[in-house]
């Protein structure tokens, strides 16, 4: 046996090139004896029983490079394989880098970022943007094919970064994006929340020797301001590295509300208008070391810190009216502030047996979260005679504590089979009191034990899974199975209401992949999910803001699960890149808010008005039938664009409080992109958005469209960049909707963000590319896939 192995890469960049195709023939008659793929860090390994051959190497988007093989040692180290990219390099989603811009693996698709000339002087919230059926609603929440109940994890784990959104992720640059996963058919490896699927965000591993940075400092409208700087120094087997983010930014938004009342002698409608300003300071620190014990071996212990302050100011104007009469007017102030501080230590552990991807992977995560809030609210009659009204204050604490071991076991035992195997437990709990006090004729504030409440909450989950892949030839499989064991238990301590819950689910995985050549491949996916309920879900404290209308949690939610099919498919042309998919999910006990007359009134400028409950309730059945598609143009070197669109049809089934909430609907949603390099190499971007209509039993959403605009300029040998973004360039970005039942119907507007405008510059603090590590040390870098 003779044995091979190398590393291909970029000749131009010296990117590792993952999943190269090695194809081995004789050497006098071109006849195929066997064949290969590098793995995700570009190394390539194999054994031969001939040490004389032909070695073809090939990667989508280069030039062939075949190696004439000789030599009489039994093991041969090939070094770096360089391959040249082809002039009519593919592209799709702004990159630079040579490598594919899309590729589609068993179970999920990856967008490959690097340090594209369109990520510079963006956030990754940015960029997230701009990957196909990604988008991000109206709340800032992400969706994937236009639902929310997506997991979104940094480098396959949980992260402190995305607890609460994607907030903190606009103080990170684009450029610390390596790639994005898109897992719309996770295998068992992957945690089973998240119905809609998973988006992976894999940050860069910097391999250059010395000290490497990037800077950047941007300005927006309101007075707002930001930095951020992310530092890395490597030195034989230490690798330091910290990012430290500064903010303080004032966003402002607004919300209109119109209800119309049937059979209400007093009022017949009620209108709520309010412009409100956010002010969010705060700073956060990433600090930790890389070290490499051995070739083999590698510990990374970080700790995370963030400390945010809020100032929210938000006079909600209100207007009674009688017949088209106006009957009263008052002005509703709040004043919110609001803490954070949030710390998390992260311990990790990898150890490769072999060469071969054979490794044993150990993480270890503890977060504590310490939130307080506190809101005054007061009503001021202005019409029709002036009065000063009573203050009330809401106060919410919350303490909440995280705890996560993880253990992974990969064994590829031979270059086309792998087995994978391990152990995930993780632990929440926390304790949130929500406190309100109304102000007495005296002066003094008392509290309202039946609007005041605190609730105690746990949740461990325990998991096993094991998977296996296999390749034959041109057709691959992923055949995985995991178990999740959850115990959820809920204390009310002002009810004294308890409830405790034990579930123990198998949830199977199966991913089917057929490569017809090179550029063309069919992916075939079945993986049955959940969705869990989270604190504020099961909460039933009120939120005050309005007097009419309230949302509370539903102490009765139930888990819900589901079974998502996935059919993708993907070719690549010389200009064009054609990639899409057919999607089914069946989703049982699904989620849904729902909007409920509750019978009560409250007086508002001495009328009595009706009050309505939001709250979220288990539908008994919901089917999601839809098709994306995705394609991208690279006209010529300089002139880019993508268009992407989703497309779903959707069933809703289910009774609550003896009302049907059936429903059907069929909605689409979808981007276009045009990149455009000017002479002086600017660099400009257009990015619309547009979604289409949505509706259920009882509401109605309108079609919205929008756009933003990018441009930027390097300097100083592309050590720096200068850019100037505008979001929102219409002024669109709304959210326009309709609720309605028996006897109030309500027409409303939300808008989260005003237009705005933002200077971005940035610097790069590089060491010489020719410091790159040597070959024979060993790189980290995320999961094998089959």
């Amino acid at each position: 046996k003779y044995k091979y192995n190398g590393i291909v890469v970029d000749a131009e960049s010296n990117q590792r090139l993952p999943y190269a195709t090695l194809t081995i023939k004789e050497l006098n008659s071109n006849k195929i004896i066997g064949g290969a793929e590098s793995n995700e860090n570009g190394e390539i390994f194999i054994e031969l029983s001939t040490n004389e051959c032909q070695l073809q190497f090939d990667y989508i988007g280069y030039e062939r490079k075949v190696i004439v093989q000789q030599s009489k040692e039994e093991s041969i180290n090939l070094g770096f394989i360089e391959l040249l990219p082809k002039d009519n390099q593919l592209s799709g989603v702004d990159l630079i880098g040579r490598k594919s811009d899309v590729e589609i693996r068993l179970d999920k698709r990856v967008y490959n970022i690097g340090e594209t000339i369109d990520s510079r002087g963006k956030d990754i919230s940015e960029v997230l943007e701009n990957i196909p059926t990604v988008s991000i609603d109206v709340d800032g929440n992400l969706e994937l094919r236009g639902s929310s109940n997506v997991r979104i994890l940094i480098d396959g784990k949980p992260s402190a970064l995305v607890n609460d959104g994607i907030d903190i992720l606009a103080d990170l640059p684009a450029e610390t994006i390596d790639k994005v996963e898109v897992i719309t058919s996770p295998s068992a490896r992957y945690q089973a929340e998240g119905s809609s699927g998973i988006i992976n965000i894999v940050l860069a591993k910097k391999g250059l020797l010395g000290l490497n940075g990037i800077f950047n400092f941007s300005a927006k409208k309101n007075n707002s301001f930001s930095g951020n700087s992310i530092l890395n120094y490597k030195n034989g087997k230490l690798n330091f590295f910290t990012t430290l983010s500064l903010r303080d930014e004032t966003d402002l938004g607004m919300a209109y509300q119109d209800n119309e009342y049937k059979n209400n002698n007093i009022i017949d409608r009620f209108v709520e208008s309010r412009n409100f300003s956010e002010n969010r300071k705060g700073n956060n620190i990433n600090f930790g070391v890389d070290y490499n014990v051995s070739k083999m071996s590698k510990f990374t212990i970080s700790y995370f810190l963030n400390d945010r302050t809020g100032l929210d100011l938000t006079p909600l104007k209100q207007f009674q009216y009688k017949e088209n009469l106006l009957i009263s007017e008052s002005i509703r102030n709040l004043v919110k502030n609001d803490l954070n501080f949030d710390k998390q230590f992260n311990l990790s552990f990898i150890h490769k047996f072999n060469e071969e991807g054979h490794k044993i992977d150990f993480t270890f995560q503890n977060e504590i979260d310490d939130e307080s809030e506190n809101s005054d609210l007061r009503t001021e009659l202005i019409y029709p005679n002036y009065l000063r009204g009573l203050l009330e204050e809401n106060n919410i604490e919350e303490d909440e504590e995280q705890l996560l071991f993880q253990l992974d076991y990969v064994n590829p035992i031979d270059e086309n089979t792998q087995i994978e195997a391990g152990f995930r437990h993780s632990s929440e709990s926390k304790i949130t009191k929500y406190d309100v006090l109304f102000e007495q004729e005296n002066g003094n504030l008392i509290l309202d034990e039946n609007l005041s409440n605190s609730l105690d909450y746990s949740r461990d989950i325990n998991a096993f899974y094991f998977q296996y892949g296999k390749k034959l030839k041109m057709f691959s499989f992923l055949l995985g199975l995991r178990y999740e064991q959850t115990i959820t238990k809920i204390f009310q301590q002002t009810t004294n209401e308890k409830a405790e819950t034990n579930t123990g689910n198998f949830f199977p995985t199966l991913n089917l992949g057929f490569e017809i050549n090179q550029s063309e491949n069919i992916t075939l996916g079945y993986s049955r999910r959940l969705s869990r309920p989270n604190s504020w879900n099961l909460n039933p404290f009120r939120e005050r803001t309005s007097e009419t209308s309230y949302y509370t949690g539903n102490p009765f939610l139930k888990p819900s699960y589901s079974d998502n099919f996935d059919f993708g498919y993907i070719k690549q042309f010389n200009i064009v890149t054609i990639s899409g998919s057919l999607y089914l999910n069946q989703n049982y006990g699904a989620f849904d808010r729902v909007t409920i007359e509750t019978g009560e009134y409250t007086s508002v400028n001495g009328l009595s008005t009706p009050i309505v409950r939001r709250s979220p309730i288990n539908l008994s059945k919901e089917e999601r039938f839809g098709f994306e598609l995705n394609n991208s143009f690279k006209w010529n070197t300089n002139w880019k664009s993508n268009i992407s669109l989703n497309y779903y049809k959707q069933f809703k089934r289910g009774t609550y409080d003896e009302i049907s909430y059936d429903s059907e609907n069929k909605s689409w949603s979808g981007n276009f992109r045009n990149s455009l390099l000017f002479p002086g190499k600017i660099n400009t971007q257009l990015n619309v958005r547009f979604r289409g209509p949505r509706k259920s039993a009882y509401s109605e959403v309108k079609s919205s469209i929008s756009a933003d605009f990018t441009m930027n300029k390097d300097f100083l040998n592309d050590r720096a960049t200068v850019s100037l973004s505008f979001s929102d360039l219409f002024n669109s970005r709304e959210y326009r909707y309709k609720t309605f039942t028996e006897n109030i119907t309500t027409n409303a507007i939300w808008r989260r963000n005003k237009p705005n405008f933002e200077i971005t510059l940035t610097y790069r603090l590089k060491q010489d590319k020719r410091k790159k590590q040597s070959a024979s040390q060993f790189n980290f870098d995320g999961n094998y896939d089959m």
